[in-house]
């Protein structure tokens, strides 16, 4: 057990590790100006399981996890279910990584840097699930340095997780050599240890530095696309009046066309995902409603289970679809460009009829769209449900349970399905898909064949809703993941959103033409600060309307009820100029017309299909079956002394 004196000494340097271990590797990761702390971002995390006598793994995972749910927190407040989703992946790859660089530690002298990066950039890959978007990824703490980006395109961003790993564990390696010498048996030099990660930083900066004075030469100029960004962040119940929409899309739009010189008209215009408030596919608007449509397309709603009234509701939906295609049309008929626009499509897929979340091109002259992209990733929890089809009893029972959670969001869309392969669209010459939202998220989009080999695009166009991240800076850790889709792939990213970032990423990595300068690509985010007052005018609102429906019913017109009111009133004019002025601080709305570059090199890293990301995930599983062996091994042999037990601790946690 050890001194009183030692225990306590002991029990705070556990606490204080356990309190700077999700400081140091959130900030690294949420403040811009502070990229250079997530060089050692992992040491206290590192030598909190090393020198921890008992639980150290499972300590150094509730030692970290606040920093990554703070890096989540805007999804948590979209679907609640999120922090517990995150132990799925967390718990295997942080207190399985924490265990198997323990073990490894007191049982090799392998060099510190080299396990700590293998281990860490490949359990990275282990909880970076589709259900949980991986922002917390090392990789992306140095988004902006051009240098150290381009080795993404050799093994994805768990090489530049690797390096940076390879950092705090050179730097704990040193610390652990001077102050806890006990905590390994046989320690890597000092020389091996600085030499390992002095390597690895030489390889990253001479390939980067390469494969950049290379772009000079590969990287070409195509045609002009416009992105758009809008904001449709107005409160209905604030301002019922308030244009949103395609027409302030429209606006926007027709405005920027106007103030382009003839020689900087786009080829293409884009505007966020999820536009068109209503489904303007032609095999759905043109065909009649039938029960068979009805039964599956109302399926997520508030079913009437009335024949005659679920095809009405169908046949009026196909009316307003009908009549937004033509007022899109309409629109780019005057635009005289072609767009692409997102929004809600239905159709019959192995012969069912599914809702879908897609991108269409319309072009001028055409009433109907010419080609359309069906978003493959979804949302869990927001657009996709599990479990829908399944034949046991206990699923289908689940998934019910996360349909009704569904239907008590309001604003929630109905489910949707997801498309089966990415479109190759086409623009003077120039190919380009367009991947949806969280489509670019993982970097599977660039493996389909569809678009990948030599059906490679020449640049990506993709659109986003961000409403949900309330200008924070998820919605920035989420747009982050271009800028290494781009390097892994070789393309430019043009991106059009909504309530978030709008703009273009090189195939270098490199962010151009973005729609309100600078702030909006750099963290922390601008925030929603109206909606604390929001908050207030609909509770004084409510207040509002309580008592004139009493006035009302009672005939209660007397002095002292009319001035409450007239009070009353009076407040939420001024709380709404209030709001309005908040608004128009953070809001960002416009349009940005740039080239974008096309980069005639194809990545290692594409064409393998990310199969160094296999190989990383199963040498992790393997190092854990390792670690777990030598334990076993360590156990069924008698200790030499009490030292011996002292210093290897039987429980290896």
């Amino acid at each position: 057990m050890g001194p009183p004196n030692q225990r306590w000494k002991r029990a705070a340097t556990i606490c204080a590790l356990s309190l700077l271990a999700p400081i140091v590797l959130y900030v690294s990761m949420s403040i811009d100006g502070a990229w250079p702390v997530i060089f050692v971002a992992l040491v206290p995390w590192l030598l909190l399981v090393l020198t921890t006598q008992r639980m150290a793994p499972m300590i150094g995972y509730l030692a970290l996890f606040p920093g990554f749910y703070a890096m989540h927190r805007e999804v948590g407040n979209v679907f609640a279910a999120y922090p517990a989703l995150c132990l799925v992946p967390f718990v295997p790859a942080i207190v399985g990584g924490g265990y198997a660089l323990r073990v490894l530690a007191k049982r090799t002298a392998l060099p510190l840097t080299l396990m700590v990066g293998l281990l860490w950039s490949a359990g990275e890959l282990v909880r970076n699930t589709q259900i949980v978007p991986g922002w917390h990824r090392l990789a992306t703490a140095l988004h902006a340095q051009l240098w150290a980006l381009q080795v993404c395109d050799l093994f994805g961003m768990a090489a530049l997780s690797f390096a940076i790993a390879c950092s705090s564990g050179a730097v704990a390696a040193l610390i652990l050599r001077r102050y806890w010498p006990d905590s390994r048996p046989r320690h890597a030099s000092a020389r091996s240890e600085l030499l390992a990660v002095t390597a690895v930083w030489i390889v990253v900066a001479s390939y980067g530095a390469y494969r950049l004075h290379e772009g000079k030469r590969t990287i070409i100029q195509g045609p002009r696309v416009m992105v758009v960004q809008s904001d449709d962040f107005n409160d209905r119940e604030v301002f019922p009046t308030q244009s949103s929409g395609i027409r302030g899309l429209f606006a926007t739009t027709s405005s920027a066309l106007r103030s382009a010189a003839p020689s900087e008209r786009p080829a293409l215009i884009a505007w966020p995902e999820s536009v068109l408030d209503g489904t303007i596919s032609p095999e759905f608007t043109e065909v009649p409603a039938t029960d068979a449509m009805a039964q599956r397309l109302l399926r997520a709603e508030q079913i009437s289970h009335d024949s005659a009234t679920d095809r009405s509701r169908i046949a009026l939906a196909q009316t307003q679809g009908r009549a937004q295609r033509q007022a899109v049309t309409s629109m780019v008929r005057s635009f005289g460009v072609p767009l692409i626009v997102g929004g809600g499509a239905s159709t019959v897929r192995r012969g069912q009829w599914q809702r879908m979340n897609s991108a269409f091109l319309i072009e001028p002259g055409q009433d109907v769209p010419t080609a359309r992209h069906d978003k493959m990733t979804l949302f869990f929890g927001y657009e996709w449900l599990p479990w829908s089809e399944s034949s046991v009893g206990a699923l289908r029972a689940a998934h019910q349970w996360l349909l009704r959670a569904h239907n008590a969001q309001p604003q929630w869309p109905p489910w949707i399905a997801a498309g089966d392969s990415p479109t190759l669209f086409s623009v003077e010459g120039a190919r380009f898909a367009v991947p949806i939202c969280f489509e670019t998220e993982w970097p599977d989009f660039a493996f389909y064949p569809s678009i990948s080999g030599e059906n490679k695009p020449d640049f990506w166009l993709q659109i986003a809703n961000d409403w949900w991240g309330n200008h924070s800076d998820d919605v920035l850790r989420s747009v982050r993941f271009n800028i290494f889709r781009a390097v892994e792939a070789r393309v430019t990213v043009a991106r059009s959103g909504n309530g978030g970032f709008t703009g273009f990423v090189a195939p270098t990595g490199e962010v151009y033409g973005v729609v309100g300068g600078p702030r909006m690509a750099r963290m922390p985010g601008v925030g929603r600060p109206e909606l604390p007052w929001i908050a207030r005018y609909k509770a004084l609102n409510e207040e509002l309307q309580e008592r004139l429906s009493t006035q009302a019913q009672r005939a209660n017109n007397t002095v002292a009820t009319q001035q409450q009111i007239d009070s009353l009133s009076e407040q939420l004019r001024s709380l709404r100029r209030q709001i309005r002025q908040l608004l128009l601080r953070s809001r960002t709305t416009g349009a940005s017309i740039e080239h974008v570059r096309i980069d005639r090199r194809r990545s290692p890293y594409a064409r393998m299909k990310g199969a160094s990301d296999t190989v990383l995930q199963a040498g992790f599983w393997l190092a854990l079956l390792a670690a777990w062996r030598l334990e076993r091994r360590s156990r069924s042999k008698p200790s030499d002394s009490k030292d011996s037990r002292q210093t290897d601790d039987p429980q290896g946690v």
